[in-house]
Formats: structure tokens, C-alpha cells, sequence
């Protein structure tokens, strides 16, 4: 599968890419700085490159360019054009790399082995880098704090994308030292996504994984097998349902009767028996005394209880979670049996020893407790994300036709907030949270519709070429349910770049 580089006019286009992938992992400067190296790269080759008629023939192309075309439109009904003019010049990288990536045809298919090759390797070193990174200097620390350069979620995706291509040269690459390097990869990418507790990352090999079921239903001619993906998907898909329903059913746990009133030194409890918020299988809003938690706590940190942690949360909640999910009760004595690295951990931050276990385990017990009582959606993201979908609600109610226009989305949904009365607070006032959704509001339902039928002409048209393709199309739409990808330099660069990608190899197919 690789050969050598022979064609040495493609090697500044191979370095562009490698300089891409470089600043997707490690810096916003730099992606921005190789957008415009490969756009004077395209003007020096320009007697090189393939004909403009590649732009005419590409029919994924045209949809993009319609959907570009209503974005730029959008701007005559936006309430606040300034900023939709700003807006419009951070979406360039959105725009320009599909484009290069057609204009760039001819290298682009000389050098996409290395390619995908290189975004392996600089994706597996930096992972490598930032967990013993981690290990060494920041331990103890909330696990979101190992991705050091970008958006932990944004990384979680190209680890997710790196995964399936190691997975590819695997099963296609006959040399064993590249064998030998993509077993290596691949587990220490599966490791990763697991220590780091990314749900994204999760999300994301869920939808590669379905990607693949999908392109194997298309082509195939073996019934059995059809009828086995099948059965497969619908596996996947009940125990999916069977571990929601787990999150989201409350403990119907029964209060202890005859709840002391006082504690050992004669202090009151306060017992909110009406509480049903669980923390690590104990009620979090019994057996406790402010006052005695506050005094111990003065004596062995010199932290206030009023201040607030590295994770923006008061101490005093901190200190309240923590001891429960040790099992302690809120007073003197649960305070004394917290050993001298407990207050550190509470100190840096960390509310519950749920964080102190590794993996998905501790994430997914984190989330029972988001979801185990009604409580302040601050600093919970997942309760978050239910304001965030509310407010989208309330905002579709009266723009689902032409919505907000650019520039006017982050506005209606301050305003919106102030609307609804959300407990919110205005660090914490976010958009959808959701790509369509933000497409939908911020474009309307024509932005909506012109979308998705750009990603459909793109998967309609490689879900026959190439099973790694459509799995990494999928891993990329799959961050869309969850997050705004679009809205972030390296989320709208990752995404312009592989459906350029795509949308290239389409074009080859049909000459």
C-alpha cells in the first residue's frame, strides 16, 4: 500500500496536510497559518491542479455551495450583522477546504495513503504524550485537564477517527512492521478513550461502528450476513436502551427511620428527607451539619468553604459530596476521618472518589448523580444540556422558518434564557449544543434541509467506494448530536477536510 514518493510535486501538498493535522492536535495558530499556506500553495500550482470543471461535475459540491450561499444570505434577517460578519470570516476554513481539496485532486489521491497514515501517527503521539503528561504533573486533577492543547471532545474524535484507521491499514496493509504498529495503536487508542471518560469519544465508535454495519448491508450479496448485521444493530440498540433506562431511573431508596437529631457534640442535623439526590449509593442531603463541617474544615485547609474550586464549585458542596460518597456522615466526625490526601483531593477540586476511579465507570456514575435528584444544572453537563435543548425549543417556537440569521444565535439565546427563567448562570448560558439544531436555529429550515442533503449527497455516493470513508463520515456526524461542531476552528476544520476528502475521492470515482 505505500510506495514511494516518486511524484515530488505532491510532497509540498503531503506537508501541508502534516502541518494541518500538527495544529488540529496542538494549535488554532497553526491551523489557521497552514489554511493560508495551502491556499498560495494552490495559486503557485494552479497550472497543475485539475480542471474547474471537477467544481461543476462534483454534485456534493453544488449542494455545499448552496448551503454556503444561504449562510452568507442569512446575514439580510440577522439582527446583529457585525458580529454575523465576523462570524462569516471565522467560518473560512469551513469554506476553503472542500475547495482545496477537489482543486487539489490529482495530489490528494497520489498521497492519501500517507495521509491517513500521518493523522494516525500525530494523533497517537500526542495521546501518548498527554496521558503521561498527566500522570506526571497534573494527576488528581479533573480528567478533562489531560487534553492539553485543544477541546478534550474535539480530541476524543480524531482519537476516535485515528482508531479506525489504524484499524484499516490493519486489515489492508501486508507489511508486518505496519501490522505490528496498528495493533500497538489500536489498543492504546481503546485505552485512551476508555481512561479519559470522553462520552463523545464513545459516541463516536458507536457511530464508526454503525458506519461499517451500514456500508457491509450495502455491499454485500450474502443474505446471512445482512440478516446477522441486522440482528447485531438491534443488539446494540436494546442494550443502548437498557443502559438509559438505568441512567435515568431513580433509586427509589428508602430514607433510614428514626434519623438522629444531633450530632456527637450536640450540634442539629439537617436532614432533607424530601432529597432524593444519591451520591456513590448514599443520600446526599442527610446527616448533615454545616457548622461542624465548616470548623474542621478551617482547621486543615486553608481554603474557605466559601471559595470556589478549580472545577468552579463552592468548597462547602465539595466537601459535602465527598464525604458522602465515602459513606461519612456530614459532621465532625466524618470530617476527622478524612485523611490528609482526601482534603488535597478536595482542594484541587475533585468532589467524590467517583473521580478517582479510572475509566467509563466513574463517568457513568457521575452521570446517575447528575440525573439522581433535581439540582442546580451548573457545572453538570449533561443537566446543561437540557437547559441548552429548552432554550433551543422555546427559540425554534417563533424562527423555524428562516431562524435567527448569522451572527444573531448566541443573542436569542441569552435572551431566551432570561425568557425561561433558566437557573443558568451567564458563564454557563451556551447555544444547542447540538449541529442541527444550531443549523436550524441560526439558518432556519431551508439551512436545515440544504444540510443535511449535503451530507447525504456525500455518504450516498461513499458508502460504495470505501468502508473506512463512511465510517469516518459517520464518526463525524455522530459529535453533531452532542456538540457544535461546526462552531470551533478545529471541530470546522477536521469536518471541511475529510468531506473535501470525500467529496474528492467521489470525483475520482466517476472519471
Amino acid at each position: 500500500m505505500f510506495s514511494s514518493l516518486s511524484q515530488k510535486k505532491s510532497v509540498s501538498f503531503l506537508i501541508g496536510i502534516i502541518i494541518l493535522f500538527i495544529g488540529l492536535n496542538l494549535s488554532k495558530a497553526i491551523t489557521s497559518l497552514v489554511t493560508v499556506y495551502m491556499v498560495i500553495l494552490l495559486l503557485i500550482k494552479r497550472k497543475e491542479i485539475v480542471s474547474l470543471s471537477v467544481l461543476r461535475e462534483n454534485k456534493s459540491f453544488r449542494w455545499f455551495l448552496a448551503l454556503t450561499f444561504w449562510m452568507v444570505l442569512s446575514l439580510l434577517w440577522s439582527s446583529d450583522k457585525t458580529n454575523g460578519l465576523t462570524l462569516l470570516v471565522s467560518y473560512l476554513n469551513f469554506f476553503i477546504w472542500p475547495l482545496l481539496m477537489l482543486l487539489f485532486s490529482s495530489h490528494l489521491n497520489q498521497m492519501k495513503t500517507y495521509i491517513l497514515f500521518s493523522f494516525l501517527a500525530i494523533v497517537t503521539f500526542v495521546s501518548i504524550f498527554q496521558f503521561f503528561y498527566y500522570q506526571v504533573v497534573l494527576f488528581h486533577l479533573d480528567i478533562r485537564e489531560m487534553t492539553l492543547f485543544i477541546s478534550h471532545i474535539r480530541f476524543a474524535l480524531m482519537v476516535d477517527i485515528a482508531f479506525f484507521i489504524a484499524l484499516y491499514f490493519l486489515f489492508t496493509d501486508k507489511k508486518k512492521w505496519i501490522k505490528i504498529i496498528c495493533i500497538i495503536s489500536i489498543l492504546w487508542l481503546l485505552f485512551y478513550t476508555y481512561y479519559s471518560q470522553v462520552l463523545s469519544g464513545i459516541l463516536g465508535l458507536i457511530g464508526g461502528v454503525l458506519g461499517y454495519f451500514i456500508y457491509i448491508i450495502f455491499n454485500n450479496t450474502n443474505r446471512k450476513l445482512k440478516l446477522s448485521v441486522t440482528f447485531f444493530l438491534i443488539l446494540i440498540g436494546i442494550v443502548l436502551s437498557l443502559i438509559i433506562r438505568d441512567l435515568t431511573v431513580k433509586e427509589e431508596n428508602l430514607v433510614p427511620k428514626d434519623l438522629p437529631k444531633y450530632t456527637k457534640f450536640g450540634n442539629p442535623y439537617e436532614h432533607l428527607v424530601q432529597s432524593k439526590t444519591i451520591e456513590n449509593g448514599h443520600f446526599l442531603d442527610l446527616y448533615y451539619c454545616e457548622k461542624e463541617v465548616d470548623s474542621i474544615w478551617s482547621l486543615r485547609s486553608k481554603k474557605s468553604s466559601e471559595d470556589f474550586s478549580p472545577t468552579r464549585f463552592k468548597y462547602r458542596s465539595l466537601i459535602k459530596r465527598y464525604l458522602t460518597s465515602k459513606g461519612l456522615h456530614k459532621d465532625a466526625e466524618g470530617m476527622n476521618q478524612l485523611t490528609q490526601q482526601d482534603i488535597k483531593n478536595i482542594e484541587n477540586g475533585i468532589s467524590t472518589i467517583v473521580e478517582l476511579e479510572s475509566g467509563l465507570t466513574a463517568r457513568y456514575k457521575s452521570i446517575k448523580y447528575e440525573l439522581s435528584g433535581n439540582m442546580d444544572p451548573n457545572g453538570h453537563s449533561l443537566l446543561q444540556r437540557v437547559e441548552f435543548l429548552k432554550a433551543s425549543k422555546f427559540i425554534l417556537k417563533e424562527n423555524w422558518v428562516f431562524g435567527v440569521g448569522l451572527g444573531s444565535s448566541m443573542q436569542a439565546f441569552k435572551d431566551t434564557y432570561k425568557r425561561i427563567n433558566s437557573k443558568l448562570t451567564l458563564e454557563n448560558q451556551w447555544e444547542s449544543h447540538n449541529q442541527f439544531l444550531n443549523i436550524w436555529i441560526t439558518y432556519g429550515v431551508f439551512g436545515l434541509i440544504l444540510f443535511i442533503i449535503w451530507l447525504i449527497s456525500i455518504v450516498k455516493n461513499i458508502i460504495r467506494l470505501n468502508a473506512l470513508y463512511l465510517i469516518i463520515f459517520f464518526v463525524l456526524i455522530s459529535s453533531f448530536l452532542v456538540e457544535e461542531t461546526l462552531s470551533t476552528l478545529t471541530g470546522m476544520t477536521l469536518f471541511s477536510f475529510f468531506a473535501g476528502f470525500f467529496q474528492n475521492q467521489i470525483s475520482l470515482n466517476k472519471e
